[in-house]
């Protein structure tokens, strides 16, 4: 199910400036991100502040494009001037489940790169790549009918924490949504034609393909790094 303004940060969310700005190829990726750090702020209720997606989402409610369904997540739109950090807790261990869940962070910053992607509990310190950072956590949902498996992980969601030395809002929204979506939806059309994603659309500054990753941003926003995740495109045969 494809979609070409996910629901998390619509129009309707955003407070765009007096004169918005065309969005032309060059500002996409900054334009598309400053958009989905809007919707987050938004849902989590502020800057620093934490998005919990408590349950599995439905096909027709997603919040971000392709979002998974066997994973649980946590959202932070973080200010990381003075400093910040996150603390991944410990995966709690039932009788039944063996101790080998998976569980992720990744950290996104305002021009759709990631810097790091932790796996290992404990509390990291947030790169200053840019100003504001996404921190974006992932954990596995072994059985979606289990309601006990998804207390224990929403219990889980509440231990997951963020420090940080500064609080600024997010400007306003300086981007035309209309030229921004003209966009959106032929980088859209052109993704749903590849079979998988490209090896080296995400990651840091100077190692990704700055030719072709505007096509993440598009279609697949939020994607964890190749060696993180392998992502086969299908489309179900669906528009």
């Amino acid at each position: 199910m494809f979609s070409t303004l996910p629901a998390l940060a619509n129009a309707s969310s955003i407070k765009p400036a007096a004169e918005p700005q065309p969005v032309i190829p060059d500002s996409f990726i900054r334009a598309e991100t400053d958009r989905m750090f809007a919707g987050i702020t938004q849902r989590s209720g502020g800057i620093n502040k934490l998005w919990k997606v408590r349950r599995p989402v439905a096909l027709d409610q997603q919040p971000v494009i392709r979002i998974n369904r066997d994973t649980l997540y946590i959202g932070a739109v973080v200010d990381t001037e003075g400093g910040a950090s996150f603390t991944l807790p410990e995966m709690p261990e039932m009788p039944e489940m063996p101790d080998d869940r998976y569980s992720s962070v990744m950290m996104i910053d305002n021009d759709h790169y990631t810097s790091q992607v932790i796996y290992v509990p404990g509390t990291y310190q947030i790169a200053q790549d840019t100003k504001y950072v996404l921190v974006g956590a992932r954990f596995h949902i072994k059985d979606p009918q289990d309601e006990a498996e998804i207390q224990l992980l929403n219990q889980l969601q509440d231990q997951f924490v963020i420090t940080a030395n500064n609080t600024d809002l997010l400007r306003a929204y300086i981007w035309d949504l209309t030229s921004l979506q003209e966009l959106r939806s032929g980088y859209e059309s052109e993704f749903q034609q590849l079979d998988q994603y490209a090896s080296d659309w995400m990651g840091p500054r100077g190692k990704v393909n700055e030719e072709t990753r505007h096509l993440a941003s598009a279609g697949a926003w939020g994607l964890l790094p190749e060696q993180d995740a392998t992502y086969i495109n299908y489309s179900g045969h669906h528009d």
